[in-house]
C-alpha cells in the first residue's frame, strides 16, 4: 500500500492505469464500444473517455486517486510522431500515418518471413546487460546532494517494456530502504523464494554490489 502524498505525474500515472483495467475488464466482459481504439496509450485511454464522458470513474478506482470536475484528470498528449518500418537490411520506410486511422502501416519494402524480428530502434537485444542504473552517485559536495522534497524514488532503467516490472520494483524498493532489516524479515516470511530473494537483491545494491536491474 502506498500512503502519504503523491506527485502529479504518479496521480496521472495511477488514473492511467485504471482507465487501462476498466478497458481491459469491459473488453473481456464484451461490453467494450467499438469506437474505443488506439495504437498507442494515449490514443486508446482518448477514445475511451470520448465514449464514456471525461467525467467517468470507474467503480473500483480508490478515492485517494478519484478524479472529479474540481480534481480533473488531465488529457494525454497525443504526439502525431513519424515512425520507421525496421527491416532486417537496414532500409526503413518511414509514415507520419497513425497505424490506428488506417489499420495497416504503410510499407515501401517488404520484410523477407526469414528475418521477420529485428529490434526497435533505441530497444537492447535480449540478454545484453544494462551498465548504468538510475541510482543517484555519491554526492561531491554538500551542495550536490538531492533534495529529499523534491528528489524521485529510486528507480530502474527502462528496457524491452518493462513497465511493469519497473513499477513493483520501485515501490518495492522504496518500502524495503525504509527499514530494511523489518522488510526483509517480512518478505522472508511472505515467500522465501521471491520476495526473500528480492530483498537479498536489494541489499546487494544498497551494497553496490549490483544493479536493481538484475534484482
Amino acid at each position: 500500500m502506498v500512503t502519504g502524498s503523491a506527485s502529479g505525474a504518479l496521480r496521472q500515472e495511477f488514473r492511467e492505469l485504471e482507465i487501462l483495467n476498466e478497458i481491459s475488464r469491459l473488453r473481456f466482459e464484451g461490453k467494450l464500444h467499438q469506437s474505443v481504439i488506439g495504437a498507442t496509450r494515449n490514443e486508446l485511454i482518448k477514445s475511451f473517455r470520448e465514449w464514456k464522458g471525461v467525467h467517468y470513474v470507474p467503480q473500483v478506482v480508490h478515492k485517494a486517486i478519484r478524479w472529479s470536475s474540481k480534481d480533473p484528470l488531465g488529457e494525454p498528449e497525443i504526439q502525431d510522431l513519424p515512425w520507421q518500418i525496421a527491416h532486417a537490411a537496414g532500409k526503413h520506410s518511414t509514415s507520419t500515418t497513425s497505424p490506428s486511422t488506417t489499420g495497416t502501416a504503410t510499407q515501401s519494402h517488404s520484410v523477407s518471413r526469414k528475418n521477420t524480428f529485428v529490434p526497435a530502434e533505441g530497444s537492447l537485444p535480449i540478454g545484453m546487460k544494462l551498465s548504468t542504473s538510475l541510482r543517484y552517485s555519491a554526492p561531491h559536495s554538500a551542495s550536490d546532494t538531492p533534495d529529499p522534497a523534491t528528489a524521485g524514488p529510486t528507480g530502474l532503467e527502462w528496457r524491452l517494456n518493462s513497465c511493469a516490472y519497473d513499477s513493483v520494483l520501485t515501490i518495492l524498493y522504496a518500502v524495503w530502504e525504509s527499514d530494511p532489516t523489518r522488510w526483509t524479515a517480512a518478505f522472508d516470511n511472505v515467500n522465501t523464494n521471491f520476495l526473500g530473494r528480492v530483498a537479498q537483491g536489494f541489499a546487494a545494491y544498497s551494497k553496490d554490489v549490483t544493479t536493481l536491474e538484475t534484482v
